[in-house]
């Protein structure tokens, strides 16, 4: 028992610094899953990303289209 560690002092400031990274991993991850859904549903399957991809036009967005293009006109 006589040979013991000196007892060495917590560092608050590095447990603050820990908890704020921990906190702004959750935040860029969180945006990053975001990001890629919206892009999937906005830009992928949209009717210019279905052209850009060379995918066939699927009928029901061409009808989509088109009742859009009529009640804009």
């Amino acid at each position: 028992m006589e040979n013991l560690p000196p007892k060495t002092q917590r560092i608050f400031a590095l447990d603050t610094l820990r908890e704020i990274m921990m906190l702004l991993g959750i935040v860029i991850h969180t945006a990053f899953l975001i990001s890629l859904i919206s892009y999937e549903i906005f830009v992928r399957n949209s009717f210019i990303g279905l052209l850009l991809n060379g995918r066939k036009y699927e009928p029901q967005l061409l009808n989509k289209m088109k009742t859009v293009l009529i009640k804009t006109a």
